[in-house]
């Protein structure tokens, strides 16, 4: 794979994925109201597509190194794609709760897959192509947002299109992957990989990555994926819930942009620390705030998480001196685990507000909780180095 076409394909590709993952958070409002669910049922929603992805992620790192990254990710997308298939065409809760799952299982495997192939392009450049792939997430998650607000609202024709658009577009990068292939230098043996999970194991900085990243995608998706939740069950309206959205990810597109430039400039721990106080800060002001300001609360939100992704990834292999796609599953798994457990805490937190009559924005308590734990992580771990 060329150089030039690899960043273009795996932007893409990044993008392919931020519009699907990230577009659970805008449909269960519809999911809720037209299957009768309760904010636990919502909730574990999110949980399903994250068990899937966190299982598969390291199935995938794992396959990637024995056969090929490129082999993996075209089998992945093909599947992704069916995947959303069967969401646009689910009509009961455990319809659902199958398709979440396997666009998370695939979606996980191509996550990994596409970052790996971005960090191995350019190897003298790892640290920005990093970033600029995290950029493409953030501006596919504003796609959504605008997608839903098209279809249901401007045109009044169904979430359910938004679904169809998708997998169509998922069909389309599945058959540009045809022209690709892996030209890199070979993969891993079975001993390799088992070598690969042994040191992995072993190197007790490998755990503190993990729980770094658990704490972080954990209060990041308990923002954009519980907001919409959240603002419908208060009797805000979907326009609100959707712009917050959309201003989540324009913020975080904006942010993270910003970091292509910040990353050659200064050390990512002060950022990251930075942008975790301030974070927390704004994900309260989106609990205790109303109408319009709470769209702003949500930008800020999102400017703020910017930085954590793509410097997680890249103070991850400082930290450790990570080189296989088997440590980098096993990171981002952990991630996507926080989901699965937040995902639960947080809809049990919904569940309690509506027994107990107090408001539902204690949900974002979840969020702020996390992002305390990751700056006191990052106070203690930050300048630890391989």
């Amino acid at each position: 794979m060329k150089t030039k076409m690899g960043i273009g394909y795996t932007f893409s590709g990044m993008l392919t994925l931020a519009m699907l993952l990230s577009g659970i958070g805008m449909v269960l409002p519809f999911f809720s109201e037209e299957l009768g669910l309760s904010v636990g049922q919502a909730g574990l929603i999110v949980s399903m597509q994250y068990i899937g992805y966190t299982v598969a992620v390291l199935i995938g790192g794992i396959l990637a190194d024995r056969y090929g990254k490129i082999l993996i990710l075209k089998i992945s997308m093909f599947f992704f794609a069916g995947a959303t298939v069967m969401l646009a065409a689910a009509q009961s809760y455990g319809a659902v709760l199958a398709a979440v799952c396997a666009l998370g299982m695939f979606g996980g495997v191509l996550q990994n897959d596409v970052t790996a192939i971005a960090l191995d392009c350019e190897r003298e450049k790892q640290d920005k192509n990093n970033n600029i792939i995290q950029v493409a997430f953030s501006i596919g998650a504003v796609v959504t947002p605008l997608l839903f607000l098209l279809f249901t609202v401007w045109l009044d024709a169904g979430y359910r299109w938004v679904y169809v658009i998708l997998a169509a577009f998922c069909a389309v990068m599945f058959g540009v992957s045809l022209f690709y292939k892996d030209r890199t230098s070979g993969v891993k043996s079975k001993q390799g990989v088992m070598d690969d999970l042994k040191g992995f194991v072993r190197e007790k900085y490998w755990w503190v990555a993990c729980i770094g990243m658990f704490l972080y995608v954990s209060a990041e998706v308990t923002v954009w994926g519980f907001v919409p939740e959240m603002t419908a069950r208060m009797g805000g309206s979907f326009v609100v819930s959707a712009l917050s959205t959309i201003a989540i990810w324009g913020a975080m597109a904006v942010g993270r942009a910003l970091c292509v430039w910040l990353i050659s400039k200064m050390d990512m721990v002060p950022i990251m620390l930075i942008g975790g106080v301030l974070s927390a800060i704004s994900v309260a002001g989106i609990a205790l705030l109303q109408g319009g300001a709470v769209v702003v609360a949500a930008a800020l939100a999102g400017f703020f998480f910017a930085p954590f992704y793509p410097m997680m990834v890249n103070w991850m292999k400082r930290l450790t001196g990570a080189k296989s796609n088997i440590a980098i599953a096993m990171v981002m798994a952990s991630g996507s685990f926080g989901i699965v457990v937040t995902g639960w805490v947080t809809g049990q937190v919904g569940q309690l507000a509506e027994r107990h009559g107090f408001s539902y924005s204690w949900m974002m308590a979840v969020s702020v909780g996390c992002m305390v734990g990751l700056v006191a992580l990052l106070l203690v771990f930050g300048k630890k180095r391989k």
